[in-house]
């Protein structure tokens, strides 16, 4: 699970579920509108920042 934060206000935003082992790596694309997270349990999954969902699909590597 990745959880999203607010820092300014200290408040939890989101929980991103979708693993089912342990969260090693996130990374936000460079306009901010997805989120990658890589498992141990060998997947990587795309959110749509804005709605925390699972992307339907990967993005075009050119919006990158």
């Amino acid at each position: 699970m990745v959880r999203i934060w607010d820092i300014h206000l200290g408040e939890q935003r989101a929980e991103l579920k979708g693993h089912e082992d342990s969260v090693t790596s996130v990374a936000f694309s460079p306009d901010g509108t997805v989120l990658a997270t890589a498992s141990k349990d060998r997947s990587v999954i795309l959110w749509r920042a804005a709605t925390q969902t699972e992307a339907d699909e990967r993005p075009d590597a050119a919006e990158f």
